[in-house]
């Protein structure tokens, strides 16, 4: 086959560390390689020096040979990949929020019509008609029913990824194209839109790199693999040579995760509707005069010299306690999905898995939460109380991590130590000095982060490194750890395993799993990756058209979840949803909903 890329001797140092040394490997016309690796093996640094990525240059450039259609590339700027005909679709998004849809799918090559008369000026102009319905037509075949004139801020992150892989795809020049984690925030249903697609791409002649956490895709979708370790290339697969355990073992030097990891499930017995009884060990305890939180004791995890709080264990079983958390009849708009006359009950001590083709209401409920703060109709109880997002006492008691990390969940620019400690000094008022003016105080905060970060495994120089210069895996344990050190009544995680690699994954798994099971939060997993959700949680609640069809017991597999998650419109139009499967608590739904909320 004819070679398309070649990468020879590629290395690259950040300061002191060495990110690549040596890589060397081609990729042919038309061929698809993967790009596999555990977080910081150097995946990122290779696309970002293929992408131009002005980190680069600023940190002292790189060494090696890059040759492109047989032409020597320098690529010191984004500007520069464009000009050879290389697209990249980001994990963490590059479009412009504030613009629209078309606008981000035509950046750079609009569609112009010459101004009239043609004597008096010389000036084409945008053509916003034709961008739009041709934006249309190009998201139409991924799947995407939103109009094209919104802007993308206030679209979903699954929407946002396919509208940037959209843009690269359109490309009439394209000759490479490089994709990091293009399915992360996919469910499977999804996934296989993209992955046709980028076959598709490939069949015409151009050259796909791409980044996955997720074997079994790479190895379903990839003509060969290349294996990062600690910034070497540990190996190169032909599909016909590798398996999972094959791959696993060239990627973290052992058997540790040969098998798709899953944190155990909680050590509790089912309730009449498939949800979760809290342990006969879990402290009883008395609701106080807010009615928010219990009164009893927090159980404590002691470090060297720093304490990592817990949360105090709810004294009923989850099937009689009221629920701590109610939707009633909510309806959202949002511009791709929303909620209509939603009710769903969240019980206090349980693991609750939300899911939901793209579309279909998951996003919508994620966002329920987020800092949008979306107008919405009907009523939203905590323990007992109607609530808005906006009220003090709701963002006190639910924390929220989004799947968007970078933009909602985390401070780029801040250190490890910030993060993991300002939040919890502002919303929960901890690491305050005695006094009348509640001074910051550090000394506290860096005994509790430095615990922190060994509890969660976050590798960092410093807790005064930026959170900017972690790999993704390390930036998703830092707002993991965040979350969890506001010591939330409920914790609500969005794809919390997105773009972090198989042990990581575990990881993240076997932390909410302790949190529930040692510590008896609630936590609520909004997530479209059902190995995830049958992994830890005791029900899952499935959505279409923005209500609850099916709820899953503990029993369910992945195959019963994905069967729900396809399950035909037309075998759910006996209005079962938002009946007592959505957990009891709430009314099915009704015509009309009473007055708005914020």
């Amino acid at each position: 086959m004819e070679t398309l890329l070649d990468i020879s001797g590629l290395s690259k140092r950040y300061g002191e560390s060495e990110a690549l040394r040596n890589v060397s490997f081609s990729l042919a016309r038309g061929e698809i390689v993967a790009l596999l690796g555990a977080n910081g093996s150097g995946k990122s640094t290779l696309l970002h020096i293929l992408s131009g990525h002005e980190v680069i240059f600023a940190t002292g450039s790189w060494q090696g040979r890059i040759v492109l259609d047989g032409v020597p590339l320098s690529l010191r700027s984004p500007r520069d990949t464009l000009r050879a005909g290389i697209g990249m679709v980001h994990q963490e998004l590059s479009l412009l929020p504030g613009l629209s849809a078309a606008e981000n799918l035509f950046l750079t090559r609009e569609r112009t019509r010459t101004s009239l008369p043609r004597r008096l000026a010389s000036l084409d102009w945008v053509d916003r008609a034709a961008q739009r319905e041709e934006g249309a037509a190009v998201l139409a075949e991924l799947g995407i029913r939103a109009g094209t004139e919104v802007p993308v801020r206030r679209l979903s992150l699954p929407v946002r990824h396919l509208v940037e892989f959209a843009r690269e795809r359109s490309r009439g020049d394209l000759r490479l194209l490089l994709l990091d984690e293009p399915t992360s925030c996919l469910n499977r249903g999804d996934s296989d839109t993209v992955l046709d697609a980028v076959r598709t791409l490939a069949a015409r002649g151009t050259g796909v790199l791409f980044v996955s956490h997720k074997i079994s895709e790479a190895i379903a979708l990839a003509d060969r693999m290349v294996v990062l370790r600690d910034g070497d290339v540990a190996g190169i697969f032909s599909r016909r040579d590798a398996d999972e355990r094959t791959l696993v073992r060239a990627m973290f030097g052992g058997d540790l995760l040969a098998a798709t990891p899953h944190a155990s499930r909680p050590d509790t017995e089912p309730g009449p509707d498939g949800c979760t009884a809290i342990p006969p060990e879990a402290t009883p305890g008395r609701w106080g005069p807010s009615g928010l939180r219990p009164e009893a004791k927090a159980k404590e995890k002691t470090g060297k010299g720093a304490t990592i709080p817990a949360v105090p264990a709810v004294g009923k079983t989850a099937e009689k306690a009221p629920p701590v958390l109610a939707f009633e009849n909510v309806t959202t708009a949002t511009p791709d999905e929303n909620l209509r006359n939603f009710c769903l009950a969240v019980r206090p001590g349980e693991i609750l898995g939300v899911t939901s083709l793209l579309g279909q209401g998951k996003g919508a409920f994620s966002r329920f939460f987020s800092e949008e703060h979306m107008p919405f109709s009907g009523t939203l109880r905590l323990k007992g109380r109607t609530v808005t997002v906006r009220d003090a006492s709701f963002r006190r008691h639910v924390a929220f991590l989004s799947e968007d990390r970078r933009r909602d969940s985390l401070l780029l620019e801040r250190s490890v130590l910030e993060n993991l400690t300002f939040p919890a000094y502002a919303l929960a008022g901890r690491f305050r000095r005695m006094g009348p003016l509640g001074l910051f105080d550090r000394a506290e905060a860096e005994r509790y982060a430095a615990e922190a970060v060994r509890r969660y495994g976050i590798t960092c120089a410093s807790l005064r490194q930026p959170v900017r210069e972690l790999s993704g895996g390390n930036q998703q344990k830092v707002a993991v750890a965040k979350a969890a050190g506001l010591s939330p009544t409920v914790l609500v995680v969005c794809e919390p395993t997105r773009g972090v690699d198989l042990r990581t994954k575990r990881a993240l798994l076997e932390w909410f799993a302790e949190l529930n099971r040692e510590e008896g939060m609630t936590i609520v997993i909004c997530s479209g990756e059902p190995e995830d959700l049958v992994g830890v949680c005791s029900r899952i609640a499935v959505l279409r058209e923005g209500q609850v069809r099916r709820m899953l017991g503990r029993g369910a597999d992945e195959a019963a979840l994905l069967a729900a998650m396809e399950m035909d419109r037309e075998a759910d139009g006996d209005g079962a949803a938002n009946g007592p499967e959505c957990g009891g608590g709430c009314v099915g739904a009704v015509p009309g909903a009473p007055e708005a909320r914020r």
